[in-house]
């Protein structure tokens, strides 16, 4: 027992717990047929930066490459927001780092339908090419891409063309059924709910909680769909200036993006 989770096995298995935290237990497992596994038995912190510290102690529980492991239990996160059950959607930040996590250790969801965790229609097409360098002369052996593709890779355009697709078709239905607003640059013109350039996009809404929060829904269904992640890391949110202090506290908070004081320019042109 580890402080609430504890674990049963009958005597067909040989169960060798080697450490234990109030959230983990590892054992190493063994049939009698003689086949080892590692198990890690998991039972995520209602607390995020506690479950976020439980991702990397199980990324470093990779010693021994050769043998099978197994994360089982319940990670107390997700990775789309049709998992989310209550009127809040997750934070969008929250889902990307439990993804990285999940990718970075190839994790696969054992349902009853074996449905991988990392696939999407994209990465399968990603996955059915195959490369060969010319090392001094000679072509090396064939290499099966497994994390995607680069930006350089001559793929990589026509694959984000025909992904960021879903990505407008979504866009525009939530603007059609009036729950996004978009932006207008007079009464009379279109109204402009986002604008895309290579692999940047800029999304233009209201400042209302409820229009962020459809947003996330966007962005979650487009992350299922396609297999892309969003860089936090380069992301802002630049707020009009009638905008309150506590609606531009309010957002950041739901996005986990910080904003743009002074966001400069963008193609030479200024932002604000």
């Amino acid at each position: 027992m580890s402080g609430g989770l504890c674990i049963f096995w009958n005597n067909e298995i040989n169960v060798e717990v080697y450490s234990w935290t109030n959230n983990l237990i590892n054992a190493n497992l063994r049939d009698k047929k003689g086949n080892k596994w590692i198990s890690h038995f998991v039972y995520g912190n209602s607390t995020y930066s506690q479950r976020k510290k439980l991702w990397r102690e199980l990324a470093a529980n990779t010693e021994d490459p050769l043998t099978p492991q197994m994360f089982i239990g319940d990670f107390n996160n997700i990775l789309s927001q049709e998992e989310k059950i209550g009127m809040y959607p997750k934070l969008v930040s929250q889902m990307i780092d439990f993804r990285n996590f999940v990718d970075y250790n190839g994790l696969m969801d054992l349902e009853l339908q074996g449905r991988s965790l990392r696939g999407s229609l994209v990465t399968k097409c990603v996955r059915s090419a195959s490369y060969k360098f010319k090392v001094n002369g000679e072509l090396s052996q064939k290499v099966i891409p497994q994390r995607g593709l680069g930006q350089e890779d001559p793929l990589s355009p026509y694959l984000f063309i025909i992904a960021v697709e879903v990505f407008t078709i979504h866009m525009n239905e939530a603007h059609t059924n009036g729950v996004i607003s978009g932006f207008k640059v007079t009464p009379t013109a279109p109204t402009v709910t986002h604008l895309l350039f290579a692999d940047d996009c800029i999304i233009l809404v209201e400042a209302k909680e409820e229009e962020i929060y459809q947003i996330i829904l966007i962005l979650n269904e487009y992350i299922e769909a396609s297999g892309q992640r969003i860089n936090l890391e380069k992301s802002g949110i630049i707020f009009g200036e009638e905008v309150s202090i506590q609606v531009r506290v309010n957002i950041e908070e739901i996005l986990g993006i910080a904003a743009w004081d002074n966001p400069g320019k963008y193609l030479g042109l200024p932002t604000q």
